[in-house]
């Protein structure tokens, strides 16, 4: 009797064990993150503008985050506000070598010098209607 349990017990994890690595193999795709400082980010109606350093020289560029993104589910965008003393940075995830997600990481208090404001009258909201963000080195 004790070995039938043993052995219908090891049957259970042997099989459990094969639905589990399938599960694991539908979803096995290859992600890579790339962060970046960000130099100063601007609310906008139609979402973020984002000016961040490059991380391969001593320039800048700069990315548009649809507020679409932050609303939608699943999700492309996520935007987290922290306290911390932490310097405003992005994170970009890629899947398989295809933009991912984004995920925002600035300070909550809207005074740091990380926030900044757009003058009125500039016309960005064309450049908010992207479908993919890719990082400039």
């Amino acid at each position: 009797m004790k070995k039938s349990s043993i052995l219908l017990a090891s049957l259970i994890l042997f099989f459990s064990a094969f639905g589990v690595s399938s599960l694991a193999a539908q979803d096995s795709g290859e992600y890579y993150y790339t962060n970046v400082s960000i130099l100063k980010i601007y609310p906008h109606a139609m979402g973020y503008y984002i000016v961040y350093r490059r991380p391969a020289s001593l320039g800048t560029a700069e990315i548009f985050v649809p507020k679409e993104w932050l609303e939608n589910r699943p999700t492309k965008a996520v935007l987290n506000l922290t306290s911390q003393n932490v310097g405003p940075y992005v994170t970009i995830v890629t899947k398989d070598g295809a933009f991912d997600h984004v995920r925002i990481t600035a300070p909550s208090n809207i005074r740091d010098p990380a926030w900044g404001t757009l003058t009125s009258g500039v016309p960005y909201n064309d450049k908010f209607k992207v479908d993919t963000l890719e990082i400039k080195y």
